[in-house]
This record gives C-alpha cells, structure tokens and sequence, in this order.
C-alpha cells in the first residue's frame, strides 16, 4: 500500500497548498471535536500534517508508521487486516476533509449552497475520481432535497453548470446534458422574476408609479416564452406563476381559479418550502382570497378558501415566530373565519392552543391578547347558540384599547340580544341592567368616535346597525 498514491493524499496537496483558504490547524480542530472518544482519525490526520502538504518525505511517510501512530500499537500482526482498517479510518479523515471544504467555502465564499466549491476543486485541480465520488454519493440529496424553494433552484443551476465544466475539463462535452442546464437556469431565472413581480404588485414597492400596463404585459409575456416544463415542473415556479395570473386578471372568476391551484400546490409540498417562503405564499395568497371574500362574503366557497389558508399557515408553524404568536389580529380572524363555515371545534382548539403562547409577552401585548381570547370564547359560545355566555364572557373584557375590537365587541352582543329578543328594533334595549343605554346614543357615539380617531374600521359597526334598524 503506497500512502502517496491514495486518494486523502492528493486531496490534501491541493486543499493545505500555502496560498489556500484552507488551515491544517482548523481542520485538526474540526476533527477533534467530532471524534473526542475515538481518537484513530485525529491521530492519523496529525500524522499526515507532519507531511503536508508537499509530502516529499517518502521514506517516513510509509504505511507502516502510519498504522502504528494511529492504531497505537507496536507493530503490524496482519498486513491484510491492518490495511482494511487503516483505510476505513483513512475514508471518515476524507469525508471530514470534504464537509471542513464546504464549511470554509461557505464562510469566505457567501455561497447558497457552498457544495459546489468541492466540484469546481476537483475539476480545477483534475482530481476526476474524487468529482466522480462525490457526485455518485450526493446523488440521493440532488434528487429528493428537503427543501425544492430558491436555494434549491440556484443551488441546482451551480452544480449542473459545475458538471459541465467538470465534463469539459475531461473532454466528454457528448456527456453534457445541456437541456437539464437550460431547464436549471430558466426555473431558476423565472422563479426570481415573478417573485419580484408578485412581491411589488402584493407590496405596492414602487409599482404604479414605475410600470403601466403595457410594461407589465410585455413583462409577462416575455417570462411566457420559456418552454411549459419550467411551469409545470417544479412547485415553487408554478405556485408563482399561478399568483401572478390571480394578481393581474380582472375576472373574478378567474382570480378564483387560480388562488384554487395556488392552494392545491401549497397543500401538496407545503414540505418542499421554507418557512419563509410559505410565510410569503400564503400573505400574498391571502391577499388574493380576501379579494374574492370582499366580493361576496357571504359564498362559503370564500370563507372556505380563507379557511384553508389559515390552517395551512397553522399546521405549517408560520403563525408562530419564536415560540410566539405572530399576529394577534390574525388570532382573531382564523377563528371568525373557521366559525363562519361552522368549524366549531377547529376554533375552539385554535383559541386554547394559542392561549397559551402569551404567558411570556409583554404586560401591554397581555391585555390585548387577553382581550382577543375573551373575544374568541364569546364569538364561539354565539356560534354554538349559547347566547347568554356572550355577554358574561365579554363582561371582563376592556378592549378600549383597540377600536377594531371594541366595535366587533359591541357588534358581537346586539347580535346575541338580537338572537334573545332582547332588541327593540326602534333603537332600544329591552329591560337588560347591563346595557341600559339606548342603541341609538350609543351607535352616535361611535359614529362620533371613529370620525374623531379617523379609523379605518367604520363601517363594523354601522354595517350591523343599518341591518338591524
């Protein structure tokens, strides 16, 4: 066995070169702690620092010592024996050689997906079975990766186009598969461009001030003239894709439609999606449905849709951000939401679950939070005809902090009264020590109110008021 010819050595005359980014002392460090009770590894890659990186002292560096260093045992019993187990030790100091590649590329190198470093090395450096190695072992993470979002679609461009450097560098350009390269870098390039549209239109980020209709079919269209696989073939591209047709068409119907395959999608590889991903996919496409819900809130097929949206940020963890919960009007809505297509008990355990999430906010986020559970019990006790509780239940409640919740509030308990004919239609309560006043003074207040506080919630209360009178 001729240490000199193996594949560890002419890797490391390459990585630990004088010039390179690469340290033997931190590479020491790294496989010491990775190995604190087998020692075999780190003793074997110290015996080998005292060669690199040149490795010219042939006569020392001999099989021999180096089993003997690393085994720490005397002498060699079996030839055969030893230098299966010197090799297996020999393959984890390579594997550790490549994953400390990935890290440094990645620190001095701000790569999405530092692996690539390791196959542009080996094709610069020509080390064609250690590329032909790790290509074969990484071919399970290519093909089914966690994560399929823009990382891997940049990520997947990089090692195609470092395959075919690769394959130039050998001469084998019949090898190339150039329309897997082609695919890569259009989902790739597509992918980013309507991401940027979608967020401007979503986020209005300069976008009626910069781009009028024809610049935004031109835009499109060009995007159109890729082949239908860049659409159809990966989820993120396509989910996008949908998303700007919902934002751009005037038909409802339509924007519908496509808001529909948005979800299809999002349900179907939820998995494949960073949390910050699904975090945007569902705000924007939530934008979409409240839309659709605007037009006609009283169409379960609406509700319904906002019903799914919310439980897919639910089950996927969106709704939380270190341990706590987002967005406490957010709390609010998935409840009314789940409650106006009757999903009683979903609310209900929503309204528990995230209780519990506020035991560590701030005093003032608390009360607030306190007041959006009070309200949700209430609103919930209504749905289930207990209309008696409602009142008892908002009795405690000091929303006065929050206009929005202070007229929902309001509006929440003449819908109960309504319910018990304890609402005269003329504009007065019937005979209830707990609410005296007259509806109509109290409806002027509030009209008098939100003009005062210019709040952008006044049609809650009026809107049930015109109803009832």
């Amino acid at each position: 066995m001729n240490l000199l010819e193996a594949k560890l050595i002419r890797l490391w005359r390459v990585v630990f070169a004088p010039e390179s980014i690469y340290k033997l002392t931190d590479f020491r460090a790294q496989v010491q702690g990775a190995h604190i009770k087998d020692l075999k590894p780190l003793r074997l890659a110290e015996f080998l620092s005292d060669f690199a990186p040149d490795f010219a002292h042939e006569r020392r560096m001999t099989f021999a010592q180096a089993y003997l260093h690393t085994f720490q045992v005397k002498r060699v019993v079996n030839q055969v024996k030893a230098e299966t187990e010197l090799y297996a030790v020999m393959s984890v100091v390579y594997k550790h050689t490549e994953t400390y590649i990935i890290q440094t590329a990645a620190l001095h190198e701000s790569r999405i997906r530092p692996n690539t470093a390791l196959l542009e090395l080996y094709t610069h450096q020509s080390l064609k079975d250690c590329f032909e190695d790790y290509w074969r072992t990484t071919a399970p993470l290519r093909e089914t990766p966690a994560e399929r979002g823009f990382k891997y679609l940049h990520n997947r461009f990089e090692i195609a186009q470092s395959y075919m450097d690769y394959q130039l560098a050998i001469e084998a350009a019949d090898k190339i598969d150039w329309h897997h390269i082609d695919v890569s870098l259009e989902q790739s390039v597509v992918a980013y461009q309507l991401r940027r549209f979608a967020s401007m239109y979503f986020y209005q980020i300069d976008f009626q001030a910069s781009i009028n209709t024809d610049t935004i079919n031109n835009y499109i269209n060009s995007i159109l003239q890729y082949d239908k696989t860049v659409f159809e073939t990966e989820p993120l591209v396509s989910t996008y894709f949908q998303i700007v047709k919902a934002l751009l068409t005037e038909n409802m119907a339509e924007k519908a439609n496509y808001c529909d395959a948005v979800l299809i999608i999002l349900r179907d590889n939820a998995v494949l999606f960073s949390h910050g991903e699904l975090h945007e996919l569902y705000t924007i496409t939530s934008n979409i449905a409240n839309i659709l819900l605007k037009e006609n809130k009283m169409n379960n097929i609406n509700l319904g849709r906002m019903y799914q949206i919310y439980r897919g940020l639910e089950e996927n963890s969106v709704l939380l951000r270190k341990g706590q919960i987002m967005d406490l009007i957010l709390y609010k809505n998935i409840v009314t939401i789940s409650l106006g297509i009757n999903e009683i008990t979903y609310a209900l355990e929503i309204t528990e679950r995230y209780k519990q999430q506020f035991v560590l906010a701030t005093k003032q986020l608390r009360e607030t939070a306190d007041a959006v559970y009070a309200y949700n019990r209430a609103n919930i006790a209504f749905h289930q005809k207990k209309y008696e509780e409602v009142e008892n239940v908002l009795r405690l409640l000091n929303p006065s902090q929050n206009t929005f919740l202070e007229l929902d509030t309001e509006v929440l308990i003449l819908k109960a009264y309504f319910e018990q004919d304890l609402l005269d239609l003329r504009g007065k309560y019937i005979e209830t020590p707990a609410r005296p006043n007259s509806f109509l003074l109290r409806l002027e207040q509030f009209q008098q109110r939100v003009i005062r506080e210019k709040s952008a919630h006044t049609n809650r209360y009026q809107h049930f008021a015109v109803l009832l009178l």
